[in-house]
Order: structure tokens, then C-alpha cells, then sequence
């Protein structure tokens, strides 16, 4: 079998959770025997010229990068369908010759993977990993901060208005001329703008419209949790949705560190991972009591969150590698996810179970699908540093309870089970078993 994943990013240019997955993902497919091609979106600035196809070739797969950043659509419309994308996508698929296509995210490919799938014949699957299917900023977060719990009209094209505004003409302007950005398209808080007109909002349904039918119209459709596949169903996605957890290696089980609370941030840093809120939280525990290590973001970053400074207790280690989660996760006692946007099931929180250490996040999202509270880790309000302040010193003051919740966590699926699920959809989707292909063969969880 042949499978094209399509992460919209990919690493080494993208490392966040999206691409953990497509990358543990080609790696447990390959383990069953197929033969797994990557295209993604090389968004670098010094990428190339846009939408030249660059391939990577390696053992078991290519890796096919298209140059595109955000600033090349030329117009609204180009952000979920340029043909210059359509060009070059195809040209991909030309050369890998896939069974299947497994499209990971919107961004870049909007409806072009379903159209190729179409034309020639070969089956679409689609996993959802965040709400950008239905929200433009793909967040469900304003520019604001504010948290929403739809993509409703009345706000979402005020909240986009600066892209909406953009036909040809704008978007032209606002490429060469950074300067005439606002006139461009409106600016300022969301609730303070002016309605962006008819045009606008008819951009707006129609994007809306094209995306939903690229998940009604593929022929399978899965989500890590409940809640985006929920949320799915919400914004009129009539289709069944198979839920299939993400799945992680299953790493040798670490000793449990001595001494005061140690706390864990991993991730990439954005506004919206909630760093800076744990930062205020940590900063009025009683000093000694407690200590905190960074991952995944630099010292120069961290310390821009807070002008006034990191407590000694803070450490920052740096970027890390996935392969490492699991060794640096053991150091720590829970790992915290203090996240203000509703995230769908992150790889953090799946590394932090499959490492036995115990977790503190945000009650949002597809995170209360992980966590039972009180039981096996916490929850909290997202964004309100003062009661995540007080579940950590009760923490400090509990430490035999977090080793308790650490060891009630049930671990996540391994990447075997994962993968072979993955397979069975996909040979559901070809109406049958290929000859070469066994998704009952072992899987390497490593």
C-alpha cells in the first residue's frame, strides 16, 4: 500500500503536535509495510519561490515540500483554494502514485486534496487535530484573547475582517505595500468593528461551505476526541466521524524524582499555550517549595513573557527533541498545560500519561477527555492564574496525592494500535485487503 500524508507542516520546519503525529504516524505505517510519502508546506521565508515542489528522498518514502507561507494568497479565497496549490499538489501526487490520501489539515491544501481524490480515483481520509476546518484563525480564539465556543457569523467576520476585506486589489496592496495594511482590511478589537459588508460575509459562507464538504464528501473522517468530533457535527458536518485517539511510543518506566514539587511545561511557545499564565501562577508559591522547567521554548522567549523577571526556581532548558519527551517528562512530578485555546487532544498531555507523571491542565477543549478531576490530575479554568496558582500550592502540599494521580493515569495508546487502526481504515476505504499489505503484522513502538 501507498499512502500520501498531508500535515500542513512537517518537521524539521514544524514541530509541534500535528506534525509529532503525521511523523509517528508514517513511522507505524511503515512498520506494517507501507510505503509512506509526506507532502507539506515549507513555510520558511528563505523556502523558495512560492509553490515549487522540492523533494527529499529516503528509505521507505519521499518527503515533498511545497514552498508556501501564509502572505503568498493573493485573496481570501486563496487561502482554502489557489490554483497555483492545486498545480502543485498535483504534481506530487503524480509522483507518489498513492492508494490513499490522508489529509491532516486545511491550512495550505484547503479543498484541492478532495478534488484530486476525485479525479483520480483514490480515497480521502481526513483527521481533524484542531478547529481550523471551521474557524478561519483555526483556534476558536479572537485576535483579543477571547475564547469562542462556535464560528458564528456575527463575530467571525469581524474578526477576519482584515482577510475578508481582500480581494485581488487588497491583497496585492497589502503584499507590496506593508504599510497600507489598514486600509487593506479594518483592524482593532473584534467587538469594535465595523460590519465588513455583504462581499465579506458571502466569502466568509462560502469558505465555510467548501470545507464542509471536503469533510462530508472523503471517505472517512476521524478526530483524536469527543469533542472536536462534536464540534464537527455543530457546524453542520453530517458525515459519521470515527474517533481514534493518538497514539505515542511507550517509553521504560522512570523512577520517581525525590524532593520538592517539580513541574514540567513541553511545547512550542504561542499565544495561547498559556506559558505566561503559568508564570504568573508560579510566582506567588513560597520559594524553595517548588521548582519549574521550560521545554521547548528559548530563555530569550520566556523571559519576553515577563518583563519582571523569572524566579530562580524557573529553569529554562531549551528546545528538545520528540525522542526526548519521555526522559524529560521522568524529571519531573506533572506536567502543566495551562492552554487558553480549546485544544483537541495534545500530544503533550499523551506524553506526559505514557511517561506515568501526573497532569495539571485547562478544563477546555478535549483536554477533560484525559483527565479526571481530582482523580488522576487536575483541572482548571484557562486563563485564570490565581486558581491554578492555588491547585499547584495545594500540590506542594499534597505530594503523596500527585503520585497517586500519576499512577492512576491510564496510558495512552501505543503507536502499534494506532497504526493499525489507521491501516483498517484505510482498507476499508479501498473496499478490500491489498496482497502485500497485513495491518495484523507487529508494529515498532519505538
Amino acid at each position: 500500500m501507498r499512502v500520501l500524508l498531508l500535515p500542513h507542516r512537517y518537521p524539521p520546519h514544524g514541530r509541534g503536535g500535528v506534525e509529532t503525529w503525521a511523523k509517528s504516524l508514517r513511522r507505524g505505517l511503515r512498520g506494517l509495510g507501507a510505503h509512506v510519502d509526506v507532502v507539506s508546506r515549507d513555510d520558511r521565508s528563505g523556502g523558495g519561490a512560492p509553490f515549487v515542489v522540492r523533494e527529499e528522498r529516503e528509505e521507505g518514502g519521499s518527503t515533498y515540500w511545497i514552498s508556501h507561507r501564509h502572505a503568498d494568497a493573493r485573496s481570501y479565497r486563496e487561502t482554502w483554494d489557489d490554483p497555483r496549490m492545486d498545480a502543485a499538489l498535483r504534481s506530487v501526487v503524480r509522483a507518489a502514485r498513492p492508494d490513499v490520501l490522508h489529509l491532516a489539515h486545511p491550512d495550505g491544501f484547503g479543498v484541492t486534496p478532495l478534488r484530486l481524490a476525485r479525479e483520480l480515483g483514490v480515497p480521502l481520509v481526513v483527521t481533524l487535530h484542531d478547529p481550523k476546518w471551521f474557524c478561519g484563525r483555526g483556534q476558536l480564539v479572537t485576535e483579543d484573547g477571547e475564547i469562542c465556543e462556535e464560528a458564528r457569523e456575527e463575530r467571525c467576520v469581524r474578526c477576519l475582517s482584515d482577510q475578508l476585506s481582500r480581494g485581488p486589489i487588497r491583497g496585492a496592496v497589502a503584499r507590496t505595500l506593508p504599510s497600507l495594511r489598514r486600509w487593506a482590511g479594518p483592524s482593532g478589537p473584534v467587538d469594535a468593528r465595523r460590519d465588513p459588508g455583504a462581499i465579506a460575509r458571502r466569502r466568509w459562507h462560502v469558505r465555510q461551505a467548501a470545507l464542509r464538504a471536503v469533510l462530508d464528501g472523503a471517505d472517512a473522517v476521524t478526530s483524536p476526541s469527543r469533542y472536536l468530533a462534536g464540534l464537527a457535527r455543530h457546524h453542520g458536518v453530517e458525515r459519521p466521524i470515527e474517533v481514534i485517539s493518538n497514539g505515542v511510543p511507550v517509553p521504560g518506566a522512570a523512577p520517581w524524582p525525590e524532593g520538592p514539587l517539580r513541574l514540567g511545561w513541553f511545547g512550542v511557545l504561542g499565544p495561547c499555550k498559556g506559558l505566561n499564565v503559568l508564570l504568573d501562577a508560579v510566582r506567588g508559591l513560597p520559594a524553595g517549595r517548588w521548582s519549574l522547567q521550560i521545554h521547548g521554548a528559548s530563555e530569550a522567549d520566556v523571559r519576553a513573557l515577563d518583563p519582571r523577571g523569572l524566579p530562580p526556581e524557573v529553569v529554562v532548558r531549551g528546545p528538545y527533541a520528540a525522542k526526548d519527551a519521555a526522559k524529560l517528562m521522568g524529571a519531573v512530578h506533572a506536567v502543566v498545560l495551562p492552554s487558553t485555546w480549546p485544544e483537541n487532544q495534545p500530544m503533550v498531555a499523551l506524553e506526559a500519561r505514557s511517561a506515568g507523571r501526573a497532569l495539571i491542565a485547562s478544563d477546555i477543549g478535549g483536554m477533560p477527555e484525559l483527565i479526571a478531576h481530582e482523580v488522576d490530575g487536575w483541572l482548571v479554568p484557562p486563563g485564570d492564574p490565581d486558581v491554578l496558582r492555588s491547585c499547584l500550592a495545594a500540590r506542594m502540599a499534597d505530594p503523596d496525592g500527585v503520585r497517586r494521580a500519576a499512577d492512576a493515569g491510564t496510558r495512552p495508546p501505543d503507536l502499534a494500535i494506532v497504526s493499525r487502526a489507521y491501516a483498517r481504515l484505510y482498507l476499508d476505504a479501498l473496499g478490500g485487503v491489498l496482497p502485500a499489505f497485513d495491518p495484523r503484522s507487529t508494529c515498532p513502538s519505538q
